[in-house]
């Protein structure tokens, strides 16, 4: 989950002091909880701004786009899957998000190193 820390410690990190950092939190939780469906465009619309300015205000604020943030709360719920349940990759892409699985095993060797089948068994491996 190193992928995972870093990046959110440094989303806490850049909202600390900063005038919005208290409506990131806010998006930040708001994407944590609503990953699997949430979108630029509904996450701007339920927080009332305009796409365009909230995906510059998020990258000025966090120094990551929204998409990078979304994807990682994506992979950190597919890595739970992982671990907790045995349903097949495809299956784990689809409940966390991902429109495609091709799409989601790169995201994840991205992320992890590794695939997500080689990531269960190393993880059930250490058990």
């Amino acid at each position: 989950f190193a992928c995972m820390s870093r990046s959110f410690q440094a989303v806490h990190l850049a909202t600390e002091g900063d005038s919005v950092g208290p409506a990131i939190s806010s998006i930040i939780e708001y994407v944590s909880q609503n990953a699997t469906s949430a979108t630029l465009e509904s996450t701007a619309s339920h927080f009332h701004y305009n796409p365009s300015y909230f995906s510059r205000m998020i990258k000025r604020v966090t120094h990551q786009n929204f998409s990078d943030i979304l994807l990682r709360f994506r992979l950190e719920l597919a890595a739970d899957y992982l671990l907790n349940t045995d349903l097949r990759v495809q299956e784990i892409a689809a409940k966390a998000g991902f429109g495609s699985g091709s799409y989601f095993s790169v995201a994840f060797k991205n992320c992890y190193h590794m695939s997500p089948n080689q990531f269960r068994k190393q993880k059930q491996s250490q058990e």
